[in-house]
């Protein structure tokens, strides 16, 4: 039997029930948009639009640490985290049985959670607060499609929260960024919060915020139709202050508890996916249509990757169920691997080079000719002065094919590791070694045209070889990468350390999988790919630096802040976190360059 669909939802809330709900809003705008209004729905953050993964287990860990709750200081092992809510704390406690448990801890008073000083809730709540942890929040899946489904079908989408300081703002607007909405409209404040407020003075709990804000909504941004919540009372308080219907739709994300009344809701959700809008989701990336047709068609889906690009546009992918695509026939390093495997414990491991010379010989050899030639190629144009200068000794020199090899190797690891997720792309061969850009977008990066170039070009302070190599393009396509010989040399000693300017690498770039053209030409999957393995290259790599383990790029791509410093773009954060799943694995059955056998892993 075949792979099956892996979406994730709440385990109260139906796929059946979530499209009714989602085909029902999606009536209501467009009848709406055909009265001649300006349909709004409203978002709440925490919870809905938000998972607070990470925040949420930081505070119990804490919990656990001052109470000596065994469950709390592991939150990986529990069934379901806990809501900050009164009433999705209560369920947490009572789905755990926790007064039972820890008989001596004040969890509840009369039926309900108790959130007094020295209460485990009422240190959850403090600690869940946490403005520094804001930033690691995730979209709920889907969000960014429904986002852009509703703006492109003429209404709106407002993320009204309850978070109360100005400090809240960015990180709140850095998490939405990363559903793939460049601009999200966002109101929180509350100024009359209890943590703000003199003793004595009244406060406003989050319905009546939510309440206040519906005139600056009618008033600035349309007619709400519509308000998707995971809190009653703030759906309520919403729908009372509108004389017109508004769709209540409560929310309970994955994985946390809720109020259970939000179940009984006729409107519910669990997320935002309709398990169909991503590569044609709105706006349409016309680039990753053309390098994937049919991307993912007959594989099964586990939701999508969604973020923003470079280029600070919104996409919103495809992710497909493991193993997307298995790797079948002879691996380019099962003999190297065969032959060294007792090398993985041995004290001291192969060197890089010995590593490389070896991974050398599963390069074909018209290429390795090709490389050979690209390197004399380079020596008689650097003499012209359109070349950078060429290596006065011969450890240079040595270090400048060694820097070749790896590079044609991490092409093939491009291919090998974009494939295992799904994405088919012929790299071998061609990522980092032959990538064409049209030589217009080369003159118009190099040579000044107008006075705004030229003060961003005096800023870089290019060489006079790469300046010559620019005017002497003719008109057509050039490539822009390791096997052009012009550039070889350059990108092959750059360093992300280095102060000299940035000449091959600046015009390297222009690859999709780098800044591309600035628009549509960028590839965010191949682009997050890429990075990740550049930490794998050691010191003859791109980066000229040590191996980094499997285990700390796991490490490091765990946290939503870590996955985009690494991938570069938000888009890709997912499927790096993918990709490390399945690299170990395809590197030990000889699929990817065994940098385990030089570096302890």
């Amino acid at each position: 039997m075949g792979a099956v669909d892996d979406c994730e939802l709440h385990e109260s809330v139906s796929a059946a029930c979530q499209l009714r709900t989602l085909a029902e809003l999606e009536r209501r705008i467009v009848e709406a948009v055909a009265r001649g209004l300006r349909p709004v729905v409203e978002i709440d953050l925490d919870l809905c639009a938000l998972r607070p993964v990470f925040r949420t287990k930081a505070a119990l860990r804490q919990v656990g640490e001052e109470f000596s709750i065994a469950e709390f200081i592991a939150p990986d092992t529990l069934p379901l985290l806990p809501g900050y809510s009164d009433e999705a704390w209560l369920a947490f406690v009572q789905r755990l049985d926790l007064p039972a448990r820890y008989p001596a801890v004040r969890w509840l008073e009369n039926g309900r959670a108790l959130r007094t000083a020295g209460t485990p809730f009422a240190r959850f709540h403090s600690l869940y607060w946490t403005t520094e942890w804001l930033r690691e929040d995730e979209p709920t899946a889907g969000l960014g499609a429904f986002a852009n489904l509703v703006e492109a079908s003429g209404g709106r989408v407002v993320f009204l929260s309850g978070r109360w300081l100005e400090a809240q703002v960015e990180p709140s607007l850095e998490s939405l960024r990363r559903a793939g909405i460049a601009n999200p409209r966002l109101l929180i404040g509350n100024p009359w919060h209890e943590t703000l407020v003199a003793p004595g003075q009244a406060t406003l709990s989050d319905a009546a915020v939510k309440a206040w804000r519906q005139a600056t909504i009618v008033r600035e941004i349309g007619t709400p139709i519509a308000v998707i919540d995971d809190r009653a009372a703030n759906r309520l308080a919403i729908l009372r202050s509108h004389s017109h219907p508004i769709a209540s739709v409560a929310i309970a994300i994955p994985g946390f508890t809720v109020d259970p009344v939000a179940l009984d809701a006729p409107l519910r959700i669990s997320t935002f996916e309709d398990f169909s809008r991503t590569i044609d989701s709105p706006p349409l990336r016309s680039h990753m249509r053309r390098r994937y047709p049919g991307l993912g068609q007959g594989w099964p889906g586990r939701g999508e990757y969604a973020g923003l690009g470079r280029n600070g546009l919104e996409y919103v992918l495809p992710r497909l169920a493991p193993p997307a695509r298995p790797r079948t026939g002879p691996a380019p390093f099962d003999r190297l691997l065969e032959k060294h495997r007792d090398r993985r414990s041995a004290t001291p491991p192969l060197t890089e080079r010995e590593l490389l010379s070896a991974a050398e010989l599963t390069i074909p050899d018209a290429e390795r000719e090709i490389m050979r030639q690209t390197l004399l190629g380079a020596r008689e144009l650097a003499e012209r002065e359109c070349a950078a200068p060429w290596p006065a000794t011969d450890a240079e020199q040595q270090s400048i094919w060694y820097s070749l090899v790896c590079a044609w190797l991490h092409s093939r690891d491009v291919e090998v590791l974009m494939d295992s997720i799904g994405y088919r792309v012929d790299a071998a061969g061609v990522h980092d070694l032959r990538e064409w850009v049209d030589a217009r977008e080369v003159r118009r990066l190099l040579l000044a045209e107008d006075v705004a170039a030229q003060e961003r070009i005096r800023r870089a302070n290019y060489s006079d070889w790469i300046v010559n190599w620019a005017r002497s393009l003719p008109e057509g396509p050039v490539n822009v990468s390791f096997l052009n010989p012009s550039l070889l040399v350059d990108l092959c000693q750059w360093s992300p350390r280095q102060a000299k300017s940035q000449d091959a690498m600046d015009v390297h770039r222009l690859a999709d999988h780098h800044d591309g053209d600035g628009g549509e030409r960028f590839d965010p999957v191949e682009a997050g790919i890429n990075n990740l393995l550049h930490q794998r290259e050691g010191t003859d790599g791109v980066r000229k630096e040590p191996v980094v383990s499997w285990a700390s790029l796991a490490e490091q791509v765990a946290t939503e802040t870590g996955a985009v410093d690494l991938a570069k773009n938000s888009a890709s954060r997912q499927a790096l976190r993918d990709a490390i799943q399945y690299a170990s694995e395809l590197e030990q059955a000889g699929w990817l360059t065994p940098w385990s056998l030089c570096t302890p892993q």
